[in-house]
């Protein structure tokens, strides 16, 4: 493929991520099942857990200890991440089923990956009002950036390694 060719298709999936980003961000339908979806998971791993929890619309209430609130919103879905990773790996040049391979390991390792950040945020929650905010913007955020940059770039390294 030329190389002006490639450079057109990676804009192309730059412009579809982006689009696909703003659709989700302003149909409310979307983002309500995203969140009632999430919620639901979490809770449900908390109790499994052992919290005692009461869900109120898209927050969490710990109905022991420090009876907090956690307010699930759109960017706790880990619908982010994942689009971002989906239009990395769309636009890598390689066959569609190793794609389909990608999209499929981002999807589980995304949702896996935040699913347990939700928990461990929870219970940093539960012991202190302060490590939760430092935890939830430094350490898991930051951590969520980097699971995309490494998903994708062992992703690639896998690729190369099995189309030898």
């Amino acid at each position: 493929m030329r190389k002006t060719n490639l450079s057109l298709k990676y804009v192309l999936w730059v412009f579809l991520v982006i689009l696909v980003l703003i659709f989700i961000a302003i149909m409310p339908p979307i983002q309500n099942a995203l969140l009632g979806i999430t919620t639901s998971i979490v809770n449900f791993l908390l109790e499994a857990f052992g919290y005692e929890t009461m869900v109120l619309g898209n927050k969490i209430a710990l109905t022991t200890g420090t009876e907090m609130k956690f307010t699930i919103i759109p960017d706790c879905t880990g619908v982010y991440p994942f689009i971002i990773l989906i239009g990395l790996i769309g636009a890598f040049p390689i066959e569609l089923s190793k794609r389909l391979v990608g999209v499929l390991g981002a999807f589980v390792t995304t949702f896996s990956i935040n699913y347990i950040r939700l928990i461990l945020l929870v219970a940093i929650g539960h012991k202190s009002r302060e490590m939760f905010q430092y935890a939830h913007i430094f350490i898991f955020q930051i951590s969520f950036i980097l699971l995309i940059v490494i998903y994708f770039l062992w992703w690639v390294k896998w690729i190369m390694k099995n189309s030898k």
